[in-house]
């Protein structure tokens, strides 16, 4: 064993060994107690590494034991909405990693994790099924399988293949999984570097640069997009004010920026509104000149204060889009404040976060209320006393006879004969409202939409959702997300079901519930064919997926939805 190996073994002994549970290892040895207290508390450094959370809770996190399925460590960051899930391996030889079964068994018990299958876990996991579960209800939440070992290098290549493999196999609609290989050497960084609490620096190299001096000494001007990530893999969550959030992972938003860097590096300048960041100081390199092509800062106590989505973005694509990530130019502030005002408690610190995170911010949905459509449907409506509400901002009063733009999307996507339509409002509905020009927004609001068609649709959406509502807490937990995660899919097969017969006569709650057990009987029949270990919040995204369970439905009760 070598000097920095000891080094970090005697830490995270020191740090965790008081916290973890050890109580299953009372049968053991000496020596193997301590072994399994080493590699536990590993893991445990792992989730103090990479989120903000404390020794006690990381401790508490540990899952390690007897049929844990690989799976040492689970813990949820709820800044970040990701669900760690965490081996370790503790080795004395530093060219020891983890091979192809310890990867085999881990990718199988997170496999189980994400299906719900709760089945043949240690009491420490399944002590925590309603908290894990709950998190697979959420579809924002992302998953980070996480590596950590004491070799020197990286993960064997084989290993990083299988892991790659799973990815791929579950991020093939957008990136809510990914990936972390955390080795000795990041290991050690971290432990000497004085671990979360030390200042933040890192150097940044901005191309078209400028500057101003007053009232705040700033620089200005483009950084690679690779860079950043850089900067992300390095600090993590870290690196971000803790009055922000943090990056968010698969929301609308993010998914637009992945979708411009993969596609049009080039113009994501243009696209996007860039990166705020405060530091202590900011000085530049000598290398370079005059010159205000490019300038190389060294940049003290670093702090991103806008911008945590569009970096962390950046980071989740390094691994397979390197190259666009290279070509990604990335607008950059870097704002200047002594040592100490650089924290949020400062006045001008929280003001400059604070406007920066609420000024000038407009969605998609905004355009919408420039159709004239819209206001046409809006006083259609009201001289029935039905309140429709299609601008941003306004707030939807919880009774039956209001509702809002949204709702309205999801009914007239989901009354589509094509899926795809409700596919795309489970999967992004900012989307419908891209352009109000064209489809698949004229498709859905045009000048044949009567308004009392659309207030027929819009009451069968609420139907549905409240029996989704009364029903889901008497199902069991993998029924539980299929509902929960298929809710759109489950509307459009019974909205298919009812056709046009919805128009011209009152629908009861007793015959949609009375439909809402058939489709749902019949999408889990044939889910649980072709789809059981699919990840439901992304099956459910997946048109061609959607597409072929429809087909499978339709045939099972010989009916044209």
């Amino acid at each position: 064993m070598n000097l920095q190996t000891r080094q970090v073994k005697k830490h995270i002994e020191d740090t965790y060994s008081t916290s973890i549970d050890m109580s299953d290892c009372k049968n053991d040895n000496a020596d193997k107690r301590a072994e399994k207290l080493t590699s536990r508390s590993l893991g445990a450094l792992a989730i103090n590494l990479l989120s903000s959370q404390d020794t006690e809770i990381a401790a508490k996190s540990i899952t390690d034991g007897f049929r844990d399925y690989g799976i040492d460590a689970i813990h949820y960051e709820p800044s970040e909405k990701c669900l760690y899930l965490i081996q370790a391996k503790f080795s004395d030889k530093t060219d020891k990693s983890v091979n192809e079964g310890d990867i085999h068994k881990f990718l199988r018990g997170v496999n189980k994790i994400i299906t719900a299958n709760f089945d043949g876990f240690n009491d420490k996991i399944k002590s925590r099924e309603k908290e894990i579960t709950d998190h697979l209800m959420d579809p924002q939440n992302r998953f980070n399988l996480v590596v950590i070992h004491t070799s020197t290098q990286r993960i064997p290549t084989s290993c990083k293949e299988l892991i790659d493999d799973f990815l791929d196999a579950n991020n093939e609609i957008s990136e809510q999984f990914f990936s972390t290989d955390i080795n000795i050497k990041d290991v050690y960084k971290y432990i000497s570097s004085g671990a979360s609490s030390s200042p933040i620096d890192h150097d940044a190299a901005l191309h078209n640069w400028s500057h101003i001096d007053a009232p705040l000494k700033a620089f200005y001007g483009q950084i690679a997009g690779s860079d950043l990530a850089q900067w992300y893999h390095d600090s993590g969550p870290h690196l971000f004010a803790p009055n922000i959030r943090v990056y968010l992972g698969n929301t609308e938003v993010n998914e637009g920026i992945t979708e411009t860097v993969r596609d049009e590096p080039e113009f994501f300048w243009y696209f996007n509104n860039g990166i705020t960041a405060l530091c202590s100081s900011i000085e530049k390199k000598p290398i370079g000149g005059n010159s205000r092509d490019t300038g190389y800062f060294t940049c003290k106590n670093i702090r991103i204060v806008n911008g945590a989505q569009t970096v962390g973005t950046l980071h989740s694509m390094s691994t397979k889009y390197s190259d666009q990530l290279s070509n990604t130019k990335v607008w950059i502030r870097l704002i200047e404040v002594d040592s100490e005002n650089v924290t949020e408690e400062h006045e001008i610190s929280r003001k400059i976060t604070q406007t920066n995170n609420t000024q000038n911010r407009i969605e998609k949905r905004d355009f919408v209320s420039l159709d004239p459509e819209q206001k046409r449907i809006h006083e259609e409506l009201a001289i029935s006393n039905i309140t429709y509400l299609y601008k941003a901002g306004e707030t939807t009063p919880n009774d039956e006879v209001s509702f809002d733009l949204t709702q309205a999307t999801i009914a007239r996507a989901c009354m589509q004969e094509d899926v795809q339509m409700a596919v795309q409002a489970k999967r992004e509905i900012s989307k419908l409202w891209e352009d109000i020009r064209k489809p698949p927004y004229k498709k859905l609001f045009n000048s044949g939409l009567k308004s009392e068609n659309l207030l027929k649709e819009v009451d069968i959406l609420k139907l549905v959702d409240k029996y989704i509502k009364d029903n889901k807490k008497e199902l069991d937990t993998r029924e539980a997300l299929l509902i929960t995660h298929g809710n759109r899919f489950l509307l459009h097969l019974v909205m298919r079901y009812i056709g046009d017969d919805v128009y011209s006569r009152e629908v009861e709650y007793s015959e949609i519930s009375d439909t809402c057990d058939l489709m749902f009987r019949e999408m889990n029949t044939a889910i649980q064919e072709d789809y059981q270990n699919s990840y439901l919040a992304s099956l459910f995204k997946n048109n061609s997926k959607c597409k072929d369970i429809k087909e499978k439905i339709k045939s099972s009760i010989e009916l044209d939805l």
